[in-house]
């Protein structure tokens, strides 16, 4: 990696009581962990991602990963003129080198449910990193107070309230595992006070989808979300849907963001769910192909179709009692992690 043998081998302390054999194995887990995207240094550890800010942060970190994942190595000696320890490696040496030649310009996310661990991929060609993942986290949320019945009454009612629900669902679970996901946008016409902002309500309170505006996107000013909200979701919700254009096709596998002063990142897309009151003209007359074979049509037809707030169970129980739908309040309350 950008003669990184080199550097390393540059970077061994010569007056260290570690050998050196013991000082390269360090030093490749920290290139390894600690990357440089930007302007800011990262840290990629089970996953997870720390920014770092300086160098007491990064010699903080490198010392508290090492010890986990080097406990028989002595770190750091006790000089005994001195009174103080030393890190028997060039600790701030190894934070300037790696934001020289270990710099990316992409961060990609990417999950891999049955591998044994997570890890990441470097591509100095492209100048990316991939993290591969191989968790999944759902939230579980408190139960509001109520009991069985009261709790299967909710459910009963908002499976009647929109009944292809259970459809719905199974098409969220077999989305997140479909290895080609072209078509995997759903359309969803229903009118107008029928409950969609409730409906998005449900999956982003299980923090399994995230909501962006139509026009934003279309404007490609939709970078006001934050990568970590995405990356955990199985769903993609656009709500005042209009048009089925050439950016929507863009949206199959993936989605990018490239916030002012950060680097770009790139997460996977799944579902896709695109909602609107008023039918859209992509939908109406002559349908192009390419749409018929990317988009799904759930078409909720005025007659069968009611506002949620005239329903009498959420009006006995309210709001926040019939959110219940995403609970499990009879189990044991945990984030389950797969």
């Amino acid at each position: 990696m950008r003669n990184r043998e080199k550097y390393i081998d540059l970077l061994v302390y010569q007056n260290s009581p570690m050998s050196k054999s013991e000082q390269i194995e360090i030093l490749e887990h920290l290139f390894d962990i600690f990357i440089q995207c930007n302007k800011d240094m990262l840290m990629l550890s089970d996953g997870c991602i720390s920014v770092i800010r300086s160098r007491k942060q990064f010699e903080t970190l490198a010392w508290m990963n090492l010890k986990i994942n080097f406990p028989d190595f002595k770190i750091k000696s006790y000089n005994e003129e001195s009174s103080k320890y030393r890190w028997n490696i060039k600790i701030t040496d190894i934070f300037d080198t790696i934001s020289v030649i270990n710099s990316f310009s992409l961060l990609r996310y990417k999950s891999n449910l049955f591998s044994p661990k997570q890890y990441i991929i470097k591509d100095d060609a492209i100048s990316t990193i991939t993290v591969i993942g191989n968790k999944l986290h759902i939230r579980t949320v408190e139960d509001k107070g109520i009991n069985q019945n009261e709790y299967s009454e909710i459910v009963e009612d908002y499976k009647k309230h929109f009944e292809y629900f259970d459809e719905l669902l199974k098409l969220i679970v077999d989305m997140r595992f479909a290895k080609n996901r072209k078509a995997s946008f759903l359309y969803l016409r229903v009118m107008s006070n029928w409950g969609k902002s409730f409906f998005s309500g449900l999956l982003k309170n299980l923090e399994i989808a995230f909501e962006v505006d139509y026009h934003n996107l279309m404007n490609r000013s939709a970078n006001d979300i934050a990568p970590i909200e995405v990356r955990n979701s199985f769903i993609m919700i656009l709500d005042e849907f209009n048009n089925f254009s050439q950016e929507m096709k863009k949206l199959s596998h993936s989605f990018a963001f490239a916030p002012k002063f950060g680097m770009r990142e790139e997460v996977e897309l799944y579902l896709k769910i695109l909602m609107s009151s008023e039918k859209s003209p992509s939908f109406s007359g002559g349908v192009d192909e390419q749409i018929i074979n990317r988009v799904m049509v759930m078409d909720i037809a005025d007659n069968r179709a009611m506002r949620l707030t005239d329903r009498l169970v959420y009006q006995k129980y309210g709001n926040a009692k019939y959110m219940v739908i995403t609970n499990q309040p009879f189990d044991k309350k945990e984030q389950i992690t797969i």
